[in-house]
């Protein structure tokens, strides 16, 4: 029951929230954060995922007849682990990070 009640509010919050939203002729900036895991899906060697980011900012642009254009640009870093075969007993794991 307490899970159907918390489920009522959020979705409560979230209808009320954006019904307060309105048309506003103006620009709008949006800024947003994330956290990916990411992984490489290969038969060739053995990966694991990590923990990566993502960073992103938006300009809503306003123009004449009602024509709006978005600009977005975004930034992520994508880390993942290659098994590596050494001549030491321990084996080790290689970080990768793509930008």
């Amino acid at each position: 029951m307490r899970k159907i009640l918390f489920a009522l509010a959020c979705v409560f919050i979230s209808i009320s929230t954006f019904a307060q939203y309105k048309y506003r002729d103006s620009n709008r900036v949006g800024i947003s954060f994330g956290v990916n895991q990411f992984t490489l899906n290969t038969n060739n060697f053995q990966t694991k995922p990590e923990l990566g980011w993502n960073a992103e900012i938006s300009m809503r642009g306003n123009f004449y007849n009602n024509w709006d254009m978005v600009y977005v640009i975004q930034f992520s870093e994508n880390n993942f682990f290659v098994a590596t075969n050494s001549l030491s007993p321990v084996n080790e794991d290689v970080n990768y990070k793509l930008a």
